[in-house]
């Protein structure tokens, strides 16, 4: 093997491994007491991408002095919009997984370490969104949405069932120093609607980030209740 041949056969190998280099993007998101504005927790997020898209995701929920309250991994790998994932509380064992097998969706919940886990699996329809996946879902739909409303299916683990909900856009206004655009979340369902307080989004128009959410958080208290949160998200400069 003459030298030319091993330095091409080098540089072939280093490109190689450059280009499957995992990119990875951490961010942070403050959630505060909708009510006091009491510092509640911190949301911790990696992504990790392949082949320069978004595969997963690590969230670490940690109290003021760093401990890890709560832990979730999603997978984008086979859905933007319906991703699959696990959410465990260290705390109590509090559980949401859900699994994206195709035409169903297995849905998972265990309310405590001494309660049983609960499985079931719902019908996965073209609409339906889960979990983080609604990010995805509003900037595929940005300009679809800012025309008109749109609903959609939003699975909900503790209660092992899908709820239509309709988002719509709201106005263009500052928030937090950056120009947004907010959107509203609410139930379709008008009963149900005067049970479960609307959800307020912040998205920057620039590059369509989630700014700020006020609503339902899905991390609870010490007495198991879900906390009400506004949370600001913060993220490094490209």
């Amino acid at each position: 093997m003459n030298i030319t041949f091993k330095l091409l056969l080098l540089c072939s190998f280093a490109f190689a491994g450059l280009h499957a280099e995992k990119k990875q993007v951490s961010f942070r998101g403050n959630a505060y007491d909708a009510k006091s504005g009491k510092f509640l927790y911190s949301e911790n997020h990696t992504e990790y991408y392949r082949d320069g898209k978004h595969h997963h995701s690590v969230v670490l929920y940690r109290a003021r002095g760093g401990k890890i309250l709560v832990r979730k991994y999603i997978t984008f790998a086979y859905s933007k919009t319906k991703p699959s994932y696990t959410l465990k509380d260290k705390r109590d064992g509090y559980l949401e997984r859900v699994r994206n097998k195709g035409k169903v969706l297995q849905v998972q919940f265990q309310k405590n370490r001494k309660q049983s886990l609960k499985s079931e699996n719902i019908k996965n329809t073209w609409d339906t969104v889960v979990d983080g996946g609604f990010d995805y879902y509003i900037r595929q739909n940005w300009d679809k949405i800012v025309k008109s409303p749109r609903k959609f299916l939003f699975v909900a683990p503790s209660q092992q069932d899908s709820f239509r909900f309709r988002i719509s856009y709201v106005k263009r206004l500052k928030y937090k120093g950056s120009d947004c655009a907010k959107f509203e979340m609410v139930l379709s369902n008008a009963m149900l609607r005067l049970l479960v307080k609307p959800i307020t989004l912040y998205y920057t128009v620039s590059d369509r980030r989630l700014k700020g959410y006020r609503g339902i958080s899905n991390i609870n208290d010490s007495k198991g209740k879900s906390y009400f949160v506004n949370i600001v998200f913060s993220y490094p400069k490209s």
